[in-house]
């Protein structure tokens, strides 16, 4: 039986999966990567991140926050010892896969829809965007007439054989 993950985690999974992708992009940039392309930052650093670029958090739970972490893991995203999670200063290791995960293309679009829904904001003009704009992480598409291409990290359903 498939297991459904809260609209919160989906929220706080595509904006992790910028967020780690933008992170990767920064720490690599500074040349902070080890002998097999991988990161690591702390989980406080990316939870900082999120909430200052995106306006979304870590879930609230540590049931969400585990079956976001996991999901992240069981993608490739990254690795973390799950029981680590309520500490801190646990550490994150961003795996080099999120650069298939999440492409470039993707981070710019996410990027100009924050920074317009932003300087719209910062412009007083009247439309509606107090809210952080979201992303369906199946469709793609972003709220406040925003679009930004996600990779859905489902499979798709297979339908039943038929057999007549």
């Amino acid at each position: 039986m498939r297991r459904e993950i809260k609209q919160s985690v989906v929220q706080s999974l595509a904006a992790s999966l910028l967020a780690l992708r933008m992170l990767y992009d920064e720490q690599l940039l500074e040349k902070k990567v080890d002998v097999s392309g991988r990161i690591s930052v702390k989980l406080t650093e990316l939870a900082l991140f999120m909430n200052s670029t995106f306006r979304i958090g870590l879930p609230q739970t540590k049931t969400d926050q585990k079956a976001l972490f996991m999901k992240l893991k069981k993608h490739g995203a990254l690795d973390i010892r799950i029981e680590a999670l309520g500490d801190e200063d646990a550490v994150i290791v961003i795996r080099p896969e999120i650069l298939t995960l999440v492409l470039e293309q993707n981070v710019r679009a996410a990027q100009a829809a924050f920074e317009s829904s932003s300087g719209i904001q910062a412009a007083g003009e009247d439309k509606d965007t107090t809210g952080p704009c979201s992303v369906d992480v199946d469709t793609g598409a972003a709220s406040n007439t925003h679009s930004a291409q996600i990779i859905p990290l489902e499979r798709p359903e297979r339908g039943p054989i038929g057999r007549q």
